[in-house]
């Protein structure tokens, strides 16, 4: 960072990492390095984070070893930094040697990303660091929360951080804010100032603009924007910025090559602005908690949307319904087998099959998901359609006509719910949380109850005297969303396992998880 010229701080696996896991091949990684060598606009490459072990998978940009940042430090120039991440909140001054002391030749930087209310600590964290003979750069997280009175960041004056960085965490700070923002903290710090831009109302590119016309020195971006919720300003827009105004030399064919690679992964994991994203930045809301609720699959945007706006409980459904354990008897339902319907491609493979079992079994259909109940629509057999989230949305396309008929019911989990989210003239039941202990999500003002939670807590309702599955094939190359929704099913069978001691439950076709097998033509009869 010798270059008296503003630069760029390339930060896209590490930030990336959150839709990876931190797992990215050997191809792209050379790609992006050789597209980060030839940018002279470049002058620092953050290429994952260090981390304590974790009780749960992360790749190797999350752990970095230290073969991987020796190749990546050979790929870059030498007047380049190699930059890694701290998690400040799981790190003290007493775990940085066991963290970055194998590594203090091969990195030249360190960054911690830190809230305005923790700064007290940053001081013995860059001490720690420095001792090892590796730069500090802080970057201040919620922009939002200090861009007209930067004063929170005095103590930083007291450091030897070599550069301050001002996050935009909730993406919605315009370049009027942004501005201001970094006069303030050019007056009060005499370390060179950094911003950091999330892109929720589509300004990271006008807001890092505004951050150099203001004094910013370094702006971080990330190849194609990648980067947690709606991303990041983006490298290759940044430096062909630099090479227009400010002289920088960029090798655009070795950054087309990078962005190439890397539009592989946006088609598949769609990092971006959206309408959610867009209110939570405009709103101050963390955008994790959108990106969660986005990868569930069950919430219409508009739904996400609405819970975010009425986050503190208004403009809720707490309309009460009749328990579905009523129907058991009245409708003599009671102790026959259930069947639950999942949304794998299994369900159509053996539908003949399926439905000669239920046909012989007498057994109960739930859906956990509407994705297949029109192929069940011939089948005069009791059926249960689970609504979780905006399950409503597929029920309205196309399958209206069933919750008219008299042996097709809706359940649902009980209030407070998102507006619009029962169908009307319905027969609507509730049932109850799976667990009343187990920990739920919350999307806004209610409770996020799964599709498997549901479907379990119907069957338990009916008291089932067995308990079969069809579709939960699994994810054999499982997104991040796919992977917690895997997680979501696997729990609740864990649970049933653990909570049903006399009742069984079977998956009569394919699956990945780990439960109880059967097929369902070993269980036909052999007409």
């Amino acid at each position: 960072m010798d270059d008296a010229r503003p630069s760029l701080l390339d930060c896209t696996l590490r930030d990336g990492g959150y839709y990876t896991n931190w797992d990215f091949d050997q191809t792209l990684l050379d790609r992006y390095l050789a597209a980060m060598r030839t940018a002279s606009c470049i002058s620092a490459v953050e290429i994952g984070y260090r981390s304590k072990p974790k009780p749960d998978y992360a790749g190797r940009f999350f752990h970095t070893p230290r073969t991987l940042l020796t190749h990546c430090r050979s790929a870059l120039r030498a007047d380049q930094s190699l930059a890694i991440m701290l998690d400040e909140k799981d790190v003290s001054p007493a775990d940085i040697p066991g963290l970055i002391a194998d590594v203090a030749g091969t990195i030249s930087m360190v960054r911690f990303a830190i809230a305005p209310a923790r700064i007290g600590g940053a001081k013995a964290l860059v001490e720690a660091c420095n001792a090892l003979g590796v730069q500090v750069a802080l970057n201040i997280m919620y922009l939002n929360t200090y861009c007209e009175d930067a004063s929170v960041l005095a103590p930083l004056a007291d450091t030897n951080a070599a550069l301050v960085a001002l996050v935009d965490s909730y993406g919605g700070c315009t370049p009027a804010d942004v501005g201001r923002a970094v006069t303030l903290a050019r007056e009060i710090l005499p370390q060179p100032i950094g911003f950091h831009g999330h892109d929720n109302v589509s300004l990271a590119f006008a807001n890092s603009v505004a951050a150099l016309g203001a004094g910013a020195s370094v702006i971080d971006t990330t190849v194609l924007g990648m980067g947690r919720g709606a991303g990041n300003t983006k490298t290759e827009l940044m430096s062909a910025y630099f090479a227009s105004k400010l002289g920088h030399d960029v090798d655009f064919a070795a950054m087309a090559t990078a962005v190439d690679a890397f539009s592989e992964l946006h088609k598949r994991f769609e990092w971006g602005a959206n309408l959610a994203y867009m209110v939570s930045g405009f709103e101050g809301l963390p955008q994790a908690e959108v990106m969660d609720w986005l990868g569930t699959r069950r919430y219409s945007m508009g739904s996400i949307v609405s819970a975010l706006r009425h986050r503190s409980g208004n403009s809720v459904d707490d309309r009460t319904f009749p328990d579905l354990s009523g129907i058991a008897t009245e409708r003599a339902l009671a102790s026959r087998p259930v069947l639950i319907i999942g949304g794998g491609a299994s369900v159509a493979e053996h539908l003949d099959g399926l439905k000669r079992f239920v046909a012989e079994s007498g057994a109960v259909i739930v859906h956990s998901t509407t994705r297949h109940a029109s192929l069940f629509d011939d089948v005069n057999s009791p059926q249960i359609y689970c609504l979780a989230g905006q399950e409503i949305a597929r029920l309205r396309g196309g399958h209206e006509h069933m919750i008219s008929r008299p042996d097709r019911f809706i359940a649902i989990q009980k209030p407070p719910r998102l507006p619009d989210s029962v169908p009307e003239q319905a027969q609507v039941y509730e049932v109850p949380h799976w667990l009343e202990d187990k920990g739920r999500g919350n999307l806004g003002p209610v409770a996020d109850e799964p599709p498997m939670d549901l479907a379990l807590a119907a069957a338990e309702s009916l008291d089932a005297e067995a308990v079969f599955l069809a579709g939960f094939d699994g994810y054999a190359d499982a997104s991040l969303a796919d992977q917690q929704n895997a997680r979501d099913v696997q729990s609740a069978l864990d649970q049933a396992a653990a909570r049903w001691a006399g009742r069984r439950v079977k998956a009569l076709t394919p699956t990945l998880y780990s439960v109880e097998r059967a097929s369902v033509y070993g269980l036909l009869g052999q007409a």
